[in-house]
C-alpha cells in the first residue's frame, strides 16, 4: 500500500495541491476542483493513519488520519489567517504545510520501522 510506495505517492500528494492551486487560481471549476481535494484528503488521511496508528484496522486507520488532516487544515489555515489573510497564496500554504507533515510522518515512521 502507501507505506511502500511512499516515494510515489508524495508526488502525486503534491501533485494535487498544484492543481487545487491552479484550479483556485486559473481554472476555478468545480469538476477538477472537487475530486482533486478528496484526492488529496484520501492520500493525506492514509499516509498520516499509516504512519500514526499501526496497530488499528485499515478503516480506523482511515478515520483517525482523516480527523488528524481536518484538524491540521484548520489550524494551519486558522494561522494562516491570524498573520495575514486567508486567500489563494495562504491557502496553497495552508495544503503545502498539510501535504509536508503527512509525507514527513510517514517517512519518519517508515524509516524507524525498517520498511523504506
Amino acid at each position: 500500500m502507501i507505506t511502500q510506495k511512499t516515494s510515489t505517492v508524495t508526488p502525486i500528494l503534491y501533485g494535487t495541491v498544484v492543481v487545487l492551486f491552479l484550479n483556485l487560481n486559473v481554472v476555478r471549476s468545480p469538476i477538477l476542483g472537487v475530486p482533486t481535494s478528496i484526492l488529496f484528503m484520501l492520500i493525506s488521511s492514509i499516509m498520516i493513519g499509516q504512519a500514526l496508528f499501526r496497530n488499528e484496522t485499515p478503516f480506523m486507520k482511515l478515520m483517525l488520519g482523516n480527523l488528524i488532516v481536518i484538524v491540521t487544515l484548520g489550524i494551519t489555515g486558522w494561522i494562516a489567517m491570524i498573520l495575514h489573510n486567508l486567500d489563494n497564496t495562504s491557502t496553497l500554504i495552508v495544503f503545502l504545510v498539510t501535504a509536508s507533515i503527512a509525507a514527513i510522518l510517514n517517512k519518519r515512521m517508515n524509516s524507524s520501522n525498517g520498511t523504506e
